[in-house]
């Protein structure tokens, strides 16, 4: 998988159906990768209504075309992270860091405590920031893997993108030799 290729999944309109709901479910409990019958028994969704809704969760980006036989998620996370086993996935933090503007607290951190309240505790963090809001949050010493971007990119989604997509998949495929 290559962050980036193809279209953006698109969860909100394809996961209003309770049928694709329950086919992702099985999909992530199944680690991510299942054949069409054993989706069919884990699921109970049967003949056209599985195929209809497969086809559906492909056009949305959800899942990817069948491979040997088999479907899988496009993206594990969030998808195993919602419906897999708890405390089963790896979590990993990325976030934006701002420049200060008054404020105490970053928002990096705020995010990270709203997070553990809901005992989600991700084992990496990565923030993209420029060089400015990083010097101005100078006082910031956690253990974060900081990605810097000059301000005019900060604010392009696809510089952010390609900025770290390089650390995101290798953290992929370090994290894929280990499931």
């Amino acid at each position: 998988m290559v962050l980036g290729s193809g279209d953006t999944p698109r969860y909100d309109v394809a996961l209003k159906n309770k049928n694709r709901r329950k086919i992702i479910s099985v999909l992530a409990q199944l680690g991510g990768e299942a054949s069409f019958a054993q989706i069919e028994h884990a699921s109970n969704i049967q003949g056209n209504t599985l195929v209809h809704n497969l086809a559906v969760l492909q056009r949305y980006n959800i899942i990817n075309k069948p491979v040997k036989g088999k479907y899988s998620l496009r993206y594990k996370t969030p998808i195993c992270y919602m419906f897999g086993p708890p405390n089963t996935y790896h979590v990993v933090y990325l976030g934006l860091l701002g420049r200060k503007e008054g404020r105490d607290i970053p928002e990096t951190e705020v995010a990270l405590k709203l997070l553990e309240k809901e005992g989600i505790m991700p084992k990496l963090v990565y923030v993209a920031t420029t060089p400015q809001a990083l010097q101005e949050w100078s006082e910031l010493k956690p253990p974060y893997r900081w990605v810097t971007l000059y301000e005019d990119e900060i604010f392009d989604i696809n510089s952010v993108k390609n900025r770290v997509r390089p650390q995101l998949e290798n953290l992929i495929e370090r994290l894929r030799c280990h499931t």
